[in-house]
């Protein structure tokens, strides 16, 4: 299969990756295509006037297989991430090796992407059925929130991470900054999982009791008239160390009215040791201690502040809550959004 047979085949099979991919932006000549030793076509930079091989120039096949062979437990995985095509010898053998897996790949060079559809038949290294997700980078520029929303499509399976050695050193920089960002969104997802494991009844049942003040408040999003904020800032205050370094700063700013003032969590004690009452709190915390933060605001009865609670918060938060309250439905909060169709 030739380059244009692997266009057309991308063109009718792969269609989002066409309409990203470009041949003649791509083809800059930095890429070099050499014979190694064995007879497979190999890649090349030029490095500072020397040539620096992303395959081996000697044997392409048996280096890919000894990289895939060095991971242990493959078959734990559901999902593996190849970061670097190359031309496909590593995606080929362990894709062949572990049937069960789906795959993504990442190119973070279109050039390289070019090579691999003139040396290699595209539907022979990646098998279709199995493939997820394909991106290839345009230029040297990573728009990081655009690689966040990609690395996110796949990190819902037990996901194995394999890039070329190669690519770590001659694009070292693109390559620092994926492999922070993919271990920032695992540790992430890991953080959700375990937060869903400690709490998940503890949601449920903050839902079903706090039922009656969610059907009795107006939701922030929808009943609340969105004039009142149009044009207007807001100042979210958080507790931390620096915050009564700010405070003088926040009072000038609320008694101007050049801002709304919106405390959450236990911020709000702060706020009020200072004689500066917020023109809301906000709350969402699940955990029966939550309402100690409130107790201040319950024991003096200040009832000028109003409360905006996720529907999950909770429910000894809201109970003797003297001030208006104001909900908002939480993704936790599976009951509500379940009776409230809107």
């Amino acid at each position: 299969m030739n380059l244009i047979d692997n266009i057309n085949f991308i063109r009718e099979k792969l269609p989002l990756v066409w309409q990203e991919f470009d041949t003649q932006r791509a083809d800059r000549g930095e890429i070099k295509t050499t014979q190694a030793k064995n007879g497979l076509p190999t890649l090349y930079v030029e490095v500072d006037g020397r040539e620096v091989f992303l395959h081996s120039k000697y044997n392409p096949l048996q280096e890919a297989e000894r990289l895939v062979d060095r991971f242990e437990n493959v078959e734990e995985y559901e999902h593996v991430l190849f970061y670097g095509i190359g031309l496909g010898y590593h995606i080929e053998y362990l894709l062949k090796k572990y049937p069960h897996l789906t795959y993504s790949v990442y190119e973070p060079n279109e050039e390289i992407f070019l090579r691999f559809l003139e040396y290699r038949e595209l539907n022979q290294v990646m098998p279709l059925n199995r493939l997820r997700h394909i991106r290839i980078q345009k230029d040297k520029n990573i728009n990081t929130q655009e690689l966040a929303d990609y690395l996110k499509l796949m990190i819902t399976d037990k996901v194995l991470f394999v890039s070329l050695p190669s690519y770590e050193r001659i694009f070292s920089e693109e390559y620092r900054q994926f492999a922070a960002l993919f271990k920032d969104l695992i540790t992430n997802k890991t953080s959700q999982i375990n937060a869903e494991a400690a709490f998940e009844k503890r949601w449920i049942i903050n839902s079903l009791i706090n039922l009656p003040k969610v059907m009795s408040t107006p939701n922030i999003l929808h009943d609340i008239d969105k004039d009142v904020f149009k044009n207007k800032p807001a100042i979210i205050v958080a507790a931390g160390p620096s915050l009564e370094e700010d405070i003088e700063h926040i009072r000038f700013i609320q008694e101007h009215s050049l801002a709304f003032v919106f405390a959450v969590g236990s911020a709000i004690n702060v706020l009020l040791k200072y004689g500066i009452f917020p023109d809301a709190a906000c709350t969402y915390d699940p955990t029966p201690r939550n309402a100690r933060v409130f107790e201040r605001v319950v024991q003096e009865k200040i009832d000028t502040i109003p409360l905006i609670f996720g529907s999950s918060v909770g429910f000894e938060t809201l109970q003797n809550y003297p001030g208006p309250m104001v909900h908002m439905l939480t993704s936790q909060d599976t009951i509500s959004t379940l009776l409230f169709k809107s």
